[in-house]
């Protein structure tokens, strides 16, 4: 995949939600275009 002409194979953000979820916690993402998008983790 190409966003913004950084190529990825698309595993960064399953890799993310796996790992966080190892250590018992959660990951939301929330986006609006044109101001971007914020990753909150929290754990118990």
């Amino acid at each position: 995949a190409s966003v913004r002409g950084v190529v990825g194979h698309g595993v960064g953000l399953p890799l993310a939600q796996r790992i966080v979820a190892l250590h018992g916690g959660t990951l939301a993402l929330r986006s609006e275009v044109g101001r971007g998008t914020v990753a909150e983790v929290a754990f118990e």
